[in-house]
């Protein structure tokens, strides 16, 4: 269990500092104004490809891929408590104990989906406003 938790926090802590690191240039990106020059949306479009590609999509798959990598240990503990919970009340037989490891590994799963919930938000949000600029093209092509 020890490898696992390590690993999981190991690369959410990688997905969070690659958030932190790229919100910037992400968060301009879908705060460009449509109301600019035509040479200057033009470039801005440009710039909203380079993150889409490089930063924003990439970032999302990668926090994706480990929430679902993960998933199946988390259910797996989660079917482990609920059987343990319900034998206690059953039975007084089998000890109940709270097991920290197992909470830990049950709460980065948990933050590994909601970053990845919160990344595919912005990543629909950088690719409405790159339609927007896709359909209007043709004024500043």
């Amino acid at each position: 269990m020890d490898g696992i938790i390590s690993s999981a926090s190991l690369i959410f802590t990688s997905i969070t500092l690659l958030f932190t690191v790229w919100q910037k240039s992400i968060q301009e990106s879908i705060e460009i104004s449509t109301e600019l020059d035509y040479r200057d949306l033009a470039n801005k479009h440009k710039e909203l490809k380079i993150t889409l590609f490089s930063k924003a999509l990439p970032l999302t798959i990668f926090a994706s891929l480990a929430t679902v990598i993960y998933f199946p240990v988390a259910i797996n503990i989660i079917l482990e408590a609920y059987q343990t919970i319900f034998s206690c009340i059953i039975s007084k037989e089998i000890e109940c104990s709270y097991r920290v490891l197992k909470t830990v590994f049950i709460l980065i799963e948990l933050s590994l989906f909601s970053l990845s919930l919160n990344l595919w938000l912005i990543l629909s949000k950088i690719l409405r406003k790159n339609y927007y600029l896709n359909q209007n093209r043709s004024n500043f092509s």
